[in-house]
């Protein structure tokens, strides 16, 4: 799978949960997981 075939299916999986997709990408997502598990435990 290319890089632009998954910023694709992350897009369409953004949109069929009913976000928009504009406002989310595949470095935004990474980001927020990386930050709710900063903020449970402390340590990543």
């Amino acid at each position: 799978m290319t890089t632009r075939q998954y910023a694709r299916l992350v897009s369409e999986w953004i949109g069929s949960i009913g976000l928009d997709p504009r406002l989310f990408g595949t470095h935004s997502l990474r980001r927020t997981k990386a930050t709710l598990i900063y903020r449970r435990k402390g340590d990543l």
